[in-house]
C-alpha cells in the first residue's frame, strides 16, 4: 500500500498538488528511509510554492507546514526551519494582501500576524540567531501594533433599541428622600442585590445551547491601545466552554452594571447629597467600625470611600482598588491561606489579585456572588480589569468616570458600610437586651 503511494507521489505532477498532501497524509514515518521522506516533503514543498505564487495562502500554507514536518522525519533540520519560516511569512503575506483589498480590514490583518509570530515562537532557539527569527518577531510585532491601533476604527457601536429607566430612577431617589443619614446610607448601600452569579451561570449557558451568535464565533477581549488582552475559542461541542461561558457572563453583568450605575446608583446619589452634606471623617468612623476593613486601613478606605460620595471616582479607584485587594489577602490570610509563593532564589512575595481570587478557598470565604463580582471588575480581562489597569498605568480619564469606577466603589461602600450596620445593630440589640434583663 506505501509503495504504491509512493509511487504515485513520485510521479506526481503541478496537476496533481491538490492530492500531495492528502496522499502524504496516507503515509506512515515509521520504516521510510530518509531518502523516501526527502521525496514526499519536496514534493510538497513544491506544491506549498505553486500555491503561493497563485496567492492562495491558505493552501501553501498547509503544504509548507507539511513539508516541513516531513523534513524533520529526514532529520534535515535546516529545510525543515527554512519551510516553517515559509509557513509563518504566508501569514504576513496574507495580511498584507488584505489591508491592500477592496474592503480592507486591520481587525483581520492582527490576527494573521499574531498567527505569524506564533508560528516563529515555534523555531527551536538553536535556529533562531541563524535565521534571524528574534529580529523577524520584533518587526512583526510592529505590524502587529500598527494594525491593533488601526482596527479600533473599524469597531462599529450596535445601536439596540432604548430602555426606559425613568421608573428605576423614581424609585431610587424615593428610597433615600426624606430619611435620616444613617437610614438613607443604609438604602444607598442596598439599592441593589449583589450579582446573583448562579443565574448569570444558568443565563450564559442557555444563550451557548441555543447557539447564540455571540457565543458560536471566537471573541477577543481589545484594550483601549489595541492589544488584544483575552481571547474565547467560541462554543465547541467536545469541551466545557468554561472560558466562553465566563465571558458571557461577564458581558451580561457588564448590561446590568451599566442599567444599576444609571438607573440607581447616580439618582440615589444625587438626592443623597441634595439632602445630606457627609464628611470625610464621617466614612473613616464608618470603616473604623467596619470588620471587613483591615487594621491599619480605615483612613484609607475612609478617605476612598468619601471621593466617590463626593463624585471624585479617579481618586476613588485609585485607593480603594489597592485597598480591596489588601482586603481579600487579609482575610485569605485570617483564614490560613497562603497567599506568597517561594521562587526559585527563596525570595517569598505576594500573590497578585487575580491569583488570590482563583484559589478555591476564596469562594468559601468571600461566597459566589462577592467572588464573582470582585473578579469580573478586578481582575478578569473579559471585564474593566481595574487592578490590572491601575497598576499598569492604563487608567485614563474616561475609565476613571466610567460606569464600572462609579459601581467599584459603590461595592466598596457595600461592603465597608454594611458589615459596620450589622455591627452596630447587634450592639445597639445587645444593649436592649440588656437593659430588660436589669429590669426583669
Amino acid at each position: 500500500m506505501e509503495a504504491a503511494i509512493i509511487t504515485k507521489l513520485e510521479s506526481s505532477t503541478k496537476q496533481d498538488n491538490f492530492f500531495c498532501l492528502k496522499l502524504a497524509g496516507l503515509l506512515k514515518s515509521g520504516g521510510l528511509g530518509g531518502d523516501r521522506s526527502n521525496l514526499i516533503a519536496e514534493k510538497l514543498e513544491s506544491a506549498a510554492r505553486e500555491f503561493d505564487c497563485q496567492n492562495d495562502f491558505y493552501r501553501a500554507r498547509e503544504y509548507f507546514q507539511a513539508s516541513a514536518e516531513w523534513f524533520q522525519k529526514a532529520e534535515n533540520e535546516g529545510k525543515s526551519t527554512g519551510l516553517t519560516i515559509e509557513a509563518a511569512e504566508t501569514f504576513v503575506k496574507e495580511a498584507k494582501a488584505r489591508i491592500t483589498s477592496d474592503q480592507p480590514s486591520y481587525m483581520v490583518a492582527a490576527s494573521f500576524y499574531e498567527s505569524a509570530i506564533q508560528i516563529y515562537r515555534t523555531i527551536p532557539r538553536s535556529k533562531r540567531a541563524e535565521y534571524r527569527v528574534d529580529e523577524r518577531i520584533v518587526e512583526l510585532r510592529k505590524l502587529l501594533s500598527k494594525s491593533s491601533e488601526k482596527m479600533l476604527d473599524e469597531m462599529k457601536v450596535i445601536e439596540v433599541p432604548s430602555i426606559d429607566i425613568s421608573e428605576i430612577v423614581e424609585n431610587a431617589r424615593k428610597s433615600i428622600r426624606s430619611k435620616k443619614p444613617i437610614e438613607a446610607l443604609q438604602a444607598f448601600s442596598n439599592l441593589h442585590l449583589m450579582a446573583d452569579s448562579k443565574k448569570l451561570r444558568e443565563n450564559a449557558t442557555d444563550q451557548i445551547n441555543r447557539n447564540s451568535l455571540q457565543t458560536l464565533l471566537p471573541g477577543v477581549a481589545i484594550s483601549s491601545d489595541g492589544r488584544v488582552i483575552a481571547k474565547h475559542a467560541g462554543y465547541s461541542p467536545t469541551d466545557s466552554n468554561e472560558t466562553v461561558i465566563r465571558y458571557t457572563m461577564i458581558r451580561n453583568h457588564d448590561i446590568q452594571i451599566g442599567i444599576i450605575v444609571q438607573g440607581m446608583i447616580w439618582p440615589a446619589l444625587e438626592e443623597m447629597l441634595l439632602e445630606h452634606r457627609l464628611s470625610e471623617a464621617d466614612f473613616i468612623r464608618i470603616a473604623k467600625q467596619s470588620s471587613i476593613v483591615p487594621i491599619g486601613r480605615e483612613l484609607l478606605f475612609g478617605k476612598a470611600l468619601f471621593a466617590g460620595y463626593d463624585r471624585d471616582f479617579a481618586v476613588a479607584i485609585h485607593l480603594l482598588t489597592p485597598q480591596i485587594e489588601h482586603m481579600v489577602r487579609f482575610h485569605l490570610k485570617q483564614a490560613g491561606v497562603q497567599t506568597t509563593n517561594l521562587d526559585n532564589d527563596g525570595i517569598e512575595q505576594e500573590n497578585g489579585l487575580s491569583s488570590l481570587m482563583n484559589l478555591p478557598q476564596a469562594e468559601k470565604i468571600f461566597g459566589e456572588d462577592l467572588s464573582f463580582e470582585i473578579k469580573a471588575l478586578f481582575c478578569d480581562p473579559f471585564g474593566p480589569n481595574l487592578r490590572n489597569e491601575l497598576a499598569h498605568g492604563l487608567l485614563d480619564d474616561r475609565k476613571c468616570w466610567s460606569v464600572h469606577a462609579v459601581y467599584a466603589w459603590w461595592l466598596g461602600l457595600k461592603l465597608v458600610f454594611n458589615t459596620f450596620f450589622n455591627t452596630l445593630r447587634k450592639d445597639t440589640e445587645d444593649t436592649e437586651n440588656s437593659g430588660q434583663n436589669k429590669e426583669q
